[in-house]
């Protein structure tokens, strides 16, 4: 059983984010580290969850009882097998977490002042218990140790409670100001502990072998190196042009109640893009394999792009290419729930797709979502300008 142990927040963690949002100035994304149990490469990301590749194992040892069954079933699960025999998830988590900032760090620039570079990294709330054995000190050091290029750079660790999007907007602002010359924007989590699965079971969330809806317990990290918009940086992987955050008091209860703050979210980051719904290639969405998720999805989904009154067939069958050409990619489908990893992973995700030409697409919209009141929307263009 893991002990909870209480961490003092090191100098520099992020406090709680301004209820008053300002636009997000452009940001460049122009380097990627991943790491996760589809691989380290964003293609590779990009490939499973296209394909609709689950990581999902039947856990060999934990197992729950099932209503209406005498026989109690495997939790599933989505554990990276080279991280097989490491039981701490904050081991698991600072083993993750350099792997992909290492990966990050190669596109650094050789211009770059050591000293304005900021490494953000999103983790499990202290609430958690994960998040309660999670060392930001201890992590910090090893991640300046082995990475010699940001010995001098500032770390900032950040609850993932306070909202991701808020933070990456917080970020991108900063660039803009000229407080940093570089920003390594990522989040680390592993779900797979025993603790952290026993908790979602004892909640009646997870997935089991005989089940198809749940939470399936999964891990991985991201980090994105951005840079100002008016950088002078040849064929950048993405361009953030967008970044909201808004509540959502009602998280949870899509079944019985009006879901408005993802959608509100989305709407404001196109307003800030020039763009309309139906401009968009593509979302990718946050929820895992809940019904809660879904329900709120589907109420989304008819705030933006709502039916419209009663068309000829020909007019139908137009309208429904339209529906079709606009991608829906999910996250949890090949990786499981994530975490404080699932904004950085997404954005991956995000580049990824750009990257790939058929069809080629313009604007990707990523949604954050998660237990907290919380709903956040990134827009991302191609790194080439694209017309509206």
């Amino acid at each position: 059983m893991i002990k909870h142990r209480t961490s003092i927040p090191p100098k520099g963690i992020a406090q709680e984010p301004s209820a008053q949002q300002l636009p997000c100035p452009e940001s460049l994304i122009t380097g990627i580290g991943l790491s996760c149990i589809a691989g380290d490469r964003p293609f590779a990301l990009l490939g499973a969850v296209s394909a609709g590749l689950s990581g999902h194992r039947p856990d060999p040892v934990l197992q729950v009882p099932v209503p209406g069954q005498k026989e109690e079933q495997p939790i599933m699960s989505a554990a990276i097998a080279d991280l097989e025999g490491i039981d701490h998830p904050a081991e698991r988590m600072e083993i993750l977490a350099s792997q992909a900032l290492a990966q990050a760090v190669e596109s650094l620039p050789e211009d770059i002042d050591p000293e304005k570079i900021l490494v953000v990294t999103l983790l499990p709330g202290q609430d958690t218990a994960r998040g309660a054995v999670t060392r930001h000190d201890q992590l910090e050091t090893t991640l300046r140790d082995q990475l010699p290029p940001l010995h001098s750079a500032i770390f900032r660790f950040v609850d993932m409670a306070s909202g991701p999007t808020q933070q990456l907007l917080e970020v991108c602002i900063e660039l803009a100001a000229g407080t940093w010359q570089a920003v390594l924007f990522g989040g680390v989590d592993s779900l797979v502990d025993t603790v952290s699965c026993t908790d979602m079971a004892l909640a009646g969330r997870i997935m089991t072998a005989g089940s198809t809806e749940g939470q399936v317990p999964g891990e991985g990290a991201a980090y994105l190196l951005l840079q100002p918009g008016v950088a002078k940086t040849p064929g950048p992987l993405a361009r953030i042009s967008g970044a909201f955050q808004t509540a959502e008091p009602n998280t949870g209860q899509a079944d019985s109640q009006k879901m408005t703050g993802l959608a509100h979210a989305m709407e404001q980051v196109l307003g800030q893009g020039n763009l309309t719904a139906n401009a968009l290639s593509g979302v990718i969405l946050p929820f895992g394999a809940e019904t809660a998720g879904s329900f709120e999805w589907h109420q989304t989904s008819l705030k933006l792009w709502p039916p419209g009154p009663t068309a000829t067939p020909e007019e139908t069958q137009q309208l429904a290419d339209q529906e079709n050409q606009r991608e829906e990619m999910q996250l949890h489908v090949a990786l499981g729930e994530t975490g404080a990893a699932t904004l950085p992973l997404s954005l991956a995700l995000a580049c990824a797709r750009f990257e790939f030409a058929h069809p080629a697409v313009n604007h990707l919209l990523v949604c954050d979502a998660g237990d907290a009141p919380w709903r956040g929307a990134v827009l991302l263009q191609t790194g080439k300008k694209a017309k509206s």
